[in-house]
C-alpha cells in the first residue's frame, strides 16, 4: 500500500449520521472531535460487488463484539488524540483479521444496512455502540483505516471546514486482484472500529469485511492466494443463511477426539517470556494439546479465558490461540487430540 497512511484517530463522539436514503454505496458516518479538530469517520455498511451466485454480494459482513479483550489494547489505549499513524506489526497496534486472533471469522454474519423496523439492520447496530459513546463524556472511540484531507471544502456530511476524515474502515486485504481495490491490499493496516468506556473498564469492537475478500493473503502483500485455508468467515445462502456443513470450508487439521485430562507442565513460550501450550505425541500418532497461559504476541488474548484453538493460516507448527470465555482456570484442562500437522 505505498502511498497510502495508515493508522488510527482517537477522539470523542460528538454527533452520528446514516444513509439510508443512499443505496450504491451507503456509510455510517460519525463526527468526532480530537484534540480540538472535527473529523469525519465513514463507515462502510454495503459493498459496491454485485452479481455472481448465492448471498447477495453487497451485504456486508460483521462481527460486534460486546466485551472486547486482547493485547493490543494496552498498547492502543496510550495513542494520543488525534490520528496516530501505525507502522506494520502487532506490536506497533495495527488491526490484521487474519494474523491477529482479534476474532473467529467463522462467527461473522451477513446484515443488510437498511431493514423495516428497530434494531435490525447493520445501521442499528452500529448506532447502538455509538450512541452510547456519545452519552459517555469519557468514553473514547478509535477509528482504524486510512485517513483523508484537510481538504478545502465543507465536509459533506457535518459542514465542517476544512474537512478531514478516516475511511476503509474494513478489512483490506484479499481484494482481489483484477478488482478496482487490489491497491488496498496490505497486511497489519485493516480497518475497524474500537470503542472504549474507561469507567468500566470495558471496549466494544466492531469488524467489518467484504464478501468478495479472501481470507488466505499474502504475508507481505495482503494480495489473495488460491485455495481455502479452513479459517474463511462462514458462507451463507441466497436467503442469508449459513450453508449446510457439508459446503463450508474443511479445517487444514480436523479434530478426531476431545479428552479431559489432568494440566499440563508448562513450559517457556519463547516468543515474548509467556507460557506456550504443551505440546506431546502420542503413541497414536496424535498430538495433544492442553490449554494454558500465554501472554506473548503469539499466543493473543488467553487471560484467563477459555481458549479457542485455531491454526494458524500458514499450517504453521504452531497452533496458535483466540479466546471465548474458558471455565475457570482451576478446572481440569480439555485436551484435544489432533492429527499431527504436516512439516513444511
Amino acid at each position: 500500500m505505498s502511498g497510502h497512511k495508515y493508522g488510527a484517530l482517537r477522539g470523542g463522539v460528538v454527533a452520528s449520521a446514516e444513509e439510508r436514503n443512499e443505496h450504491v454505496s451507503p456509510h455510517y458516518q460519525i463526527l468526532v472531535m480530537a484534540g480540538g479538530d472535527p473529523w469525519r469517520i465513514a463507515v462502510n455498511v454495503k459493498s459496491t460487488d454485485t452479481g455472481g451466485s448465492g448471498a447477495d454480494p453487497s451485504i456486508v459482513l460483521y462481527r460486534i463484539i460486546d466485551d472486547f479483550r486482547h493485547p493490543i489494547l494496552e498498547t492502543v489505549k496510550h495513542f494520543q488524540e488525534g490520528f496516530h499513524p501505525i507502522d506494520a506489526g502487532l506490536k506497533n497496534g495495527g488491526l490484521d483479521y487474519i494474523r491477529g486472533n482479534l476474532f473467529n471469522p467463522k462467527d461473522m454474519r451477513l446484515l443488510p444496512p437498511d431493514v423495516p423496523g428497530d434494531d435490525n439492520d447493520l445501521n442499528d447496530l452500529i448506532d447502538a455502540r455509538v450512541e452510547r459513546a456519545k452519552g459517555d463524556p469519557t468514553a473514547v472511540i478509535f477509528a482504524f483505516g486510512q485517513p483523508w484531507g484537510p481538504e478545502n471544502a465543507p465536509d459533506k456530511t457535518f459542514k465542517f471546514k476544512p474537512n478531514r476524515g478516516v475511511h476503509d474502515i474494513h478489512m483490506n486485504q484479499g481484494n482481489p486482484r483484477a478488482g478496482g481495490h487490489a491497491g488496498d491490499n496490505g497486511v497489519w493496516h485493516d480497518g475497524g472500529l474500537l470503542l472504549w468506556f474507561p469507567k468500566a473498564d470495558r471496549w466494544v469492537a466492531v469488524f467489518l469485511a467484504f464478501q468478495s475478500q479472501s481470507w488466505h493473503t499474502d504475508d507481505h502483500t495482503g494480495d489473495p492466494i488460491e485455495g481455502r485455508t479452513g479459517a474463511e468467515a462462514t458462507r451463507f445462502d441466497t436467503q442469508h443463511r449459513r450453508l449446510a456443513a457439508a459446503e463450508q470450508s474443511y479445517p487444514a487439521i480436523d479434530i478426531i477426539a476431545v479428552r479431559v485430562m489432568g494440566r499440563p507442565k508448562s513450559e517457556p513460550c519463547g516468543r515474548g517470556g509467556g507460557k506456550r501450550d504443551h505440546f506431546r505425541h502420542s503413541s497414536q500418532g496424535l498430538l495433544q494439546l492442553g490449554w494454558w497461559d500465554c501472554n506473548s504476541p503469539r499466543c493473543l488474548g488467553t487471560e484467563g479465558r477459555r481458549c479457542n484453538l485455531s491454526l494458524g493460516i500458514r499450517r504453521a507448527a504452531w497452533l496458535e490461540q483466540s479466546c471465548v470465555n474458558y471455565p475457570s482456570r482451576s478446572s481440569p484442562a480439555a485436551f484435544l487430540a489432533l492429527p499431527l500437522p504436516n512439516k513444511g
